[in-house]
Order: structure tokens, then C-alpha cells, then sequence
């Protein structure tokens, strides 16, 4: 049984991570509308897709890149002439450093939107996790490598457990034989 759980544990640790559809976005690439600007800084950003509304609002989907992609950076520049409204959809990020006149994450919508009123050049960055990443397994990696850790010790407390059980059954039938009160020497008599 638990040869097949850690078998399993290493299967899933292998299996890559599926993504159907994204776009790569190489560094200073300028997605731009009426009310402004967003300029994309090192490193790369992939989303599942962007797309640029006539009112003003960019929208990025960046489920499951979020992990694999971990921090997206820009220079975002407001022209002050309208409301420019930035939608990052995906899980919360753990920062957001930004000077816009709005940061919130929507939990309801599974968005982060920012919005920028006034004329302003500032950085965006966005930042997912704190610690190492895991390969395959995007923002979950750390979860399922902490997982299959915890699945590892209870195989190995289970197994030695088991081991101290039969070494006490082994001991009893050693005293229950009565070998464990007999002599050493065998006993001279006249």
C-alpha cells in the first residue's frame, strides 16, 4: 500500500502542468489606448489572454501563470484624460506596488484592479509568492510538495510503528515459551 502512495506522489510530481492556449509578452512591448499606456519589463509575462477595451479598461488573464510567470512588471503611464482601469484576473497577489489612485482585489470577480485618474509614469509590479517554486504545479507547488512530504512521514511513522509492533510480539512469544526465565549453564545435580 504504501509503495503504490509514494509511487503515486511521484507521478504527480512529474506530470507537467497543462496549459491550453497563452501569449507571451517579451519586454517593452507597449499595449496601448486612449487613457494610457502599460510598457512590459523583464522578466517575460505569459498570460491565457489580454484584451484592450474601447473604454478604457485592459484586462489580463493570468490564471495558472501566475506560479510559473511569479512577478509581472510594467511601467504604466496614466495621461490624466480619463479613467485608465487595469483587471488582472487570477488568485490574490502577496504585493502590488503601484501609485494609482485604486488597488483593490475583488474576491467576487477574482480580479486585481487598479485604476489610475491623474497624469502619472510609475512601475506596476505584481508579485505572487514568497519562497521557492516548484515546478509543474504553478501557485500550488509548495502545497503539493508539502503534501507529498506529509504523505511520506505518515508511510514512515506507519512503518515503523509496525516494525515496533512485531518486535513486542516476537518478545512476547520469547516469554511465553518460558526460554526467557531458563538458565544459561545447565544445572549439575549429584
Amino acid at each position: 500500500m504504501w509503495k503504490a502512495l509514494i509511487l503515486l506522489s511521484l507521478i504527480f510530481l512529474l506530470i507537467p502542468e497543462g496549459h491550453s492556449a497563452s501569449v507571451l509578452v517579451t519586454q517593452n512591448v507597449v499595449l496601448h489606448n486612449q487613457y494610457g499606456q502599460l510598457t512590459t519589463k523583464p522578466p517575460n509575462q505569459q498570460y491565457g489572454s489580454f484584451t484592450l477595451y474601447a473604454n478604457g479598461t485592459m484586462f489580463f488573464d493570468y490564471r495558472s501563470w501566475e506560479g510559473p510567470v511569479g512577478i509581472f512588471s510594467f511601467t504604466a503611464e496614466s495621461y490624466g484624460n480619463g479613467t485608465l482601469q487595469l483587471r488582472f484576473k487570477g488568485i490574490q497577489p502577496t504585493q502590488v506596488t503601484q501609485s494609482a489612485a485604486t488597488s483593490t482585489y475583488s474576491v467576487p470577480n477574482t480580479w486585481q484592479e487598479i485604476t489610475y485618474t491623474a497624469s502619472q509614469t510609475s512601475p506596476l509590479i505584481i508579485v505572487f509568492g514568497v519562497g521557492p517554486s516548484f515546478p509543474g504545479f504553478g501557485g500550488l507547488g509548495l502545497a503539493f510538495v508539502i503534501g507529498f512530504i506529509l504523505i511520506l512521514l505518515f508511510i514512515i511513522v506507519s512503518q515503523v510503528t509496525r516494525k515496533a509492533k512485531d518486535e513486542e510480539s516476537e518478545f512476547r512469544k520469547f516469554i511465553d515459551k518460558g526460554l526467557y526465565n531458563q538458565p544459561t549453564r545447565p544445572v549439575l545435580t549429584s
